[in-house]
């Protein structure tokens, strides 16, 4: 009898989730399920309609978690909201998997522990409880997880928090809400959405998104990243040649696309032959490798520079003359904002539920995956430098506007009164089509994604085979049963004669 099977009415549930029940309720999804948490199982859990309510008192020590603190937007946004909870004057402290590297962004005097991941795989039961009392230890009341896409690991966060600790727990979901259904991942959408209607907030980068959780019931609100300078950056301090396109971003190739950039850039050469590609950023060292693989391969190689891993973003954006952005999906893009508050006008592939896409920022917008597109409006925004200005102003001024967000206001209100946010309306009139459109096109993606798994699958499988076929031992095993082939062969022709 498995775990579904075990649960007979949510008397049941609530039992199996009090005190140290929790740790051996997490241990069996881990033997039973591992990731593949089924959607029943979750929705018994999320429609307890008494789930534990938080324990009373003020909040005064929130606790941070991700994986890691390098490379990357979640990173950025963490250590700038590390400076606004402490600002308003609550103490923080930040939980990783991973231990600190010479990569990672500065979190000042802030205190960082390295907790055990709740993987599957792993000792669960143990995990669980080291976790429990670790945020004890830590005196947390508020645990804040930018981690969003780990099944397991965010079904286990929500039901620690709520059943053992008794404390509000946050998620800030940092994608757009169907990200899932370009992995190819849709149960997984679905079975994400039940979990978080457990959170007591999650919040959304877009108003697309928030739209999206709040009709499934779960309690959103909309709020946009902080931006990474303290102030936007001088402009006098740009000095760029007119001819420099910058792609900044992960090296990862299904989202953000490096080698779509090099496609594009081929296009741009071939009417502006000085034209230069800066790639700037790092991933995996074979997704970094495929990258380099592809810029050999290149017509337009001479134009190419990757410069791998920087620190110092800021002196590539006011260098460059255009921002080139060939991702599929993107939550709440850092260096969109980054590059707008130098000046930079953006290319990029069509995310219509970014809230930075749909105001006058000086962003073109080309359709997804259009690479004729993309090398069109690069081409026409270097050979007209009078346009491209234009853009470079409006770039600015929208950048200019980030700033006048009050972050830290806005949090304040957040942390004091989530318990009374109702899911209100903050969508516009064209949301919904947005939010449909998107959902489309990113299952068009899962199945692009489904397709290429398959034929790797027949690729590794026609390579195995042949790898056999080539061996000592299959060798032998054909010599030695030659006779009785060759003999199996005789006795067909034979009969068939008669």
């Amino acid at each position: 009898m498995n775990l579904s099977q075990k649960i007979d009415s949510a008397a049941t549930l609530k039992d199996m989730l009090q005190g140290s029940g929790v740790f051996d309720f997490c241990d069996i999804i881990a033997k039973e399920y591992g990731r593949n948490i089924p959607y029943k199982l979750v929705a018994e859990i999320s429609a307890l309609n008494d789930l534990e309510p938080c324990r009373a008192g003020q909040i005064k020590t929130i606790g941070i978690f991700y994986y890691h603190m390098d490379i990357g937007g979640v990173q950025r946004v963490i250590s700038r909201q590390i400076e606004i909870f402490k600002k308003l004057g609550y103490n923080v402290v930040v939980f990783t998997t991973d231990p600190p590297s010479e990569k990672d962004y500065c979190i000042g005097d802030t205190s960082r522990v390295v907790i055990d991941r709740l993987d599957p795989n792993s000792s669960v039961r143990e995990n669980a409880e080291k976790f429990v009392n670790t945020m004890r230890q830590y005196d947390i009341d508020l645990f804040y997880s930018h981690a969003f896409g780990d099944v397991f690991h965010l079904l286990c966060f929500l039901l620690l928090t709520k059943f053992c600790l008794k404390i509000p727990c946050f998620v800030h979901y940092h994608n757009v809400f169907s990200y899932s259904l370009c992995r190819a991942a849709i149960p997984q959408f679905f079975v994400v959405t039940e979990i978080l209607k457990m959170a007591d907030l999650v919040l959304s980068l877009s108003r697309v998104d928030c739209l999206y959780f709040q009709s499934e019931g779960v309690k959103s609100v909309y709020l946009p990243n902080p931006p990474t300078f303290d102030k936007i950056p001088d402009e006098l301090e740009k000095v760029s040649d007119g001819k420099t396109v910058l792609f900044l971003a992960r090296i990862e190739p299904s989202q953000k696309r490096p080698c779509d950039a090099v496609a594009i850039i081929e296009k741009v050469a071939l009417q502006v032959p000085d034209v230069k590609l800066v790639i700037v950023g790092c991933g995996k060292e074979k997704d970094e490798a495929q990258l380099l693989k592809r810029i050999e391969k290149s017509s337009a190689k001479d134009n190419i520079c990757f410069k791998g891993h920087s620190s110092n973003v800021v002196e590539y954006l006011l260098s460059s003359d255009i921002f080139l952005c060939t991702s599929t999906r993107e939550g709440y893009p850092m260096t969109f904002a980054e590059a707008l508050c130098c000046g930079l006008p953006i290319v990029t592939y069509d995310m219509p539920y970014l809230e930075v896409t749909r105001g006058d920022s000086g962003i073109s917008v080309v359709p997804q995956l259009d690479i004729e597109s993309a090398a069109d409006k690069i081409i026409y925004l270097l050979e007209n430098p009078v346009e491209r200005e234009k853009a470079s102003e409006k770039a600015r001024l929208y950048g200019e506007k980030l700033f006048e967000f009050d972050h830290e206001n806005v949090w304040s209100d957040i942390i004091m009164n989530y318990k009374s946010f109702s899911n209100e309306s903050v969508c516009q009139i064209n949301d919904v089509g947005i939010m449909l459109n998107t959902l489309k096109f990113h299952l068009f993606l899962g199945d692009k994604e489904r397709l290429k798994k398959k034929n790797k699958q027949l690729a590794d499988m026609q390579k195995s085979l042949t790898s056999l076929q080539k061996s000592f031992s299959f060798k032998i095993g054909r010599l030695i049963t030659s006779g009785p082939r060759k003999m199996r062969e005789w006795v067909r022709l034979v009969r068939k004669v008669k």
